[in-house]
């Protein structure tokens, strides 16, 4: 699949079908259930994105569990409103997680990155052993330190909406919340790029070229 392509599918399950949902299915099933159909368009798209590419590592891992917790979450709340804040929730235990992995000094950008090298082809534990000794390692965690900031933006601004706007701003959110999202992706594919091509010159350097 292309990248344009990719990226006009992700839009329609992660925000055209949402924004549809919310605002053209709340008059006729309330504000509860299209609000939770609003958020499951896009738990049900990601879960089939990991069936689909298989992705089997740490990192997919990573975003199922806080896939079922979501959606754990959606299932058990009362309100829309209740709905919105379970994303802050997630949010906050994902923030934990990265500053928690650079504390134990495992951070999730050099685990993401091994998983990254994997699909092209890297065996994994080689990558591993590989990471111990790549003299640019700070640089996963600038990665993860990106990842945490993301999570942090988002805690704060979607807070700040939620307290002053409420469930009338969902749409505002929900828009709000893909823009910061993507914003993120594309400092986290120059990150990746970045660490790719010093990974690269060391595989040089290793079979002596």
């Amino acid at each position: 699949m292309n990248v344009r392509r990719r990226i006009i599918i992700d839009l329609m399950f992660y925000l055209g079908l949402p924004l549809l949902m919310w605002n053209y299915g709340r008059p006729y099933v309330g504000d509860y259930i299209a609000m939770f159909l609003s958020a499951f368009s896009g738990i049900a798209y990601t879960a089939f994105k990991f069936y689909r590419e298989k992705k089997y590592n740490l990192t997919g891992i990573v975003v199922v569990c806080g896939i079922t917790i979501n959606l754990f979450l959606n299932i058990i709340s009362n309100t829309a409103l209740e709905i919105l804040f379970n994303s802050l929730y997630l949010n906050g235990i994902f923030l934990a997680l990265y500053l928690i992995s650079m504390g134990i000094k495992r951070p999730m950008g050099q685990i993401y990155y091994i998983d990254y090298r994997r699909m092209y082809g890297e065996d994994q534990s080689i990558s591993a052993v590989r990471a111990k000794k790549f003299n640019k390692s700070n640089y996963f965690y600038l990665l993860t330190g990106v990842f945490a900031i993301r999570e942090l933006t988002l805690l704060i601004v979607k807070s700040y909406l939620l307290k002053n706007v409420g469930i009338e701003g969902a749409t505002l959110i929900i828009l709000i919340n893909r823009v910061i999202s993507y914003s993120f992706v594309a400092f986290i594919a120059i990150m990746t790029i970045l660490i790719d091509k010093n990974w690269k010159k060391m595989l040089k350097t290793e079979s002596g070229e």
